[in-house]
């Protein structure tokens, strides 16, 4: 443009991929409880919505507009085959305020196929899960200004075989994983049952390399540069990770 070269760390030239399921989120309540073996995967998934109810958590870009929902009791369902697929220059502001992910995973359950995907200079997270049991293989992140991979809601997936490169200027945590969706507004009762019955979030990663940045506030878009941000109620399994 005007003979110069485009921006290669732009910016919300538009919002970004939201795909939302019907799989398990702590926003919501069940019946039954899932067990887990040793190693973190399930031993029983005996958990369902209440007779009568319903799972419907608005998703990003959503709020206050009631056009897109996710959330069920169903972590084996399928949104189908993501694979060979580069997200870049996302985080726009939609009709709500909302400044969108790379890709926002709404209760994406296991049946979904992902493989081989690429975000790049996106304005806040590289992927932020909300809840469900989507499993990813092989994920690049280059300058992701906020969080490269974000967990929430009880998101119980494998991550394996990633790369996160944050800018040298810019870029806060390699991953922010909460266990509880809202922790602070629920009492000490409602925490404990959310993770006796095993709907905290459970992430196993394995093979995620993260070359982080020591950017500063003076630079950093949200916050400065981290690594591992790992809270709230999160029982995580990471392994040959760096």
């Amino acid at each position: 443009v005007n003979g110069k070269l485009p921006d290669p760390e732009a910016v919300q030239q538009w919002g970004g991929l939201v795909i939302n399921g019907f799989g398990i989120t702590n926003k919501c309540v069940y019946d039954g409880t899932i067990t887990y073996n040793p190693d973190g995967t399930i031993a029983s998934d005996t958990i369902a919505l209440p007779p009568g109810g319903e799972c419907s958590v608005d998703a990003e870009g959503s709020a206050g507009l009631d056009e897109s929902q996710y959330g069920g009791d169903n972590n084996d369902d399928s949104s189908g085959d993501l694979e060979y697929v580069v997200v870049k220059h996302t985080g726009a502001e939609v009709a709500n305020g909302d400044e969108l992910n790379g890709i926002s995973w709404g209760a994406v359950g296991r049946g979904t196929i992902v493989d081989h995907i690429q975000m790049y200079s996106v304005y806040d997270d590289g992927m932020e899960f909300f809840g469900g049991a989507v499993n990813i293989d092989n994920y690049l992140a280059v300058y992701a200004r906020d969080d490269s991979i974000d967990i929430d809601e009880g998101y119980s997936g494998t991550i394996t075989n990633s790369l996160v490169i944050q800018s040298a200027t810019d870029g806060n945590n390699c991953i922010e994983a909460d266990g509880i969706a809202d922790f602070a507004n629920l009492t000490a009762q409602r925490v404990e049952e959310i993770i006796a019955q095993g709907i905290n979030s459970r992430p196993k990663i394995n093979h995620l390399t993260c070359i982080i940045s020591p950017n500063g506030a003076a630079t950093a878009t949200h916050d400065p540069g981290a690594g591992w941000r790992l809270r709230e109620g999160l029982f995580p399994t990471i392994t040959n990770s760096l």
